[in-house]
């Protein structure tokens, strides 16, 4: 589990994260059910892997060695002369892609680059917020509001070489979190406790098997609103509910 986790906390390929997301989000409802009190132990970094998929970077692609060079091209002299000249002149900066994601010098791990030389495809992170969403709803919360305060608070581990005001920037963090929390409907529980009780409460879903808890992360998602309402009316051998008939319309005394 811990290799899963660093995976996502280090590695920059995109193609990596990907996969190792959707592990990760099929493993929640498992732990949920089956190690509730280790989920809570991890939630500090499941919290970081949701803030540096939602605020990922991805470094440019290298040059692609199947590509031909500049001198291959068939350009009249001139020309290549000129591409040439521009390419060296000194007044272009050449921008350097820096990760904020430094591993910290204690930590063994062989951090996995991008695999191909072709601009990679973030993770997506909407399934796996979701499913953090559901089951910590006040933690997540408080989190993307203020994430370098809540992992100070915590006393969270810090995986990095840097401090956390240096690694997470807030500001897109919270922006990138407002489009998608736009998609979700307000956790009830948000109203009845708080970060602090809601760890040290017991857990709401304690008496759920995993597919309530995948059918209800769902119906958290207005977009996955009707899979969700599906998938929980399977679960229950009920069926599936259906918007109520309107009444006819009364014929004039």
């Amino acid at each position: 589990m811990q290799s899963l986790l660093y995976s996502l906390l280090f590695d920059i390929s995109s193609t990596a994260c990907n996969i190792g997301l959707k592990v990760l989000t099929k493993l929640l409802p498992i732990f949920a059910v089956h190690a509730c009190e280790c989920l809570k132990e991890l939630l500090p970094q499941l919290l970081l892997i949701l803030a540096r998929v939602i605020s990922w970077r991805t470094p440019p692609p290298s040059g692609d060695p199947f590509l031909p060079s500049v001198e291959g091209l068939g350009l009249a002299p001139d020309i290549l002369k000129a591409v040439t000249d521009e390419e060296s002149s000194p007044d272009i900066i050449q921008t350097e892609f820096r990760d904020p994601f430094q591993i910290r010098p204690d930590i063994e791990w062989q951090r996995l680059d991008i695999v191909f030389t072709l601009s990679p495809f973030p993770p997506p992170p909407q399934q796996y917020l979701a499913f953090l969403y559901y089951l910590f709803p006040c933690n997540v919360v408080r989190f993307l509001r203020l994430p370098v305060g809540y992992l100070s608070e915590v006393n969270a581990d810090n995986p990095y070489g840097v401090s956390w005001d240096v690694a997470l920037d807030e500001g897109l963090i919270r922006s990138k979190a407002e489009s998608l929390l736009r998609c979700h409907v307000l956790h009830p529980h948000l109203i009845y406790q708080d970060a602090i009780t809601e760890l040290s409460n017991q857990a709401f879903w304690l008496e759920f098997d995993i597919s309530r808890i995948v059918a209800e992360c769902n119906m958290l998602d207005v977009r996955n609103a009707s899979l969700g309402l599906r998938e929980y009316a399977l679960a229950n051998n009920t069926p599936t509910p259906k918007p109520p008939t309107p009444p006819p319309p009364s014929l004039p005394q």
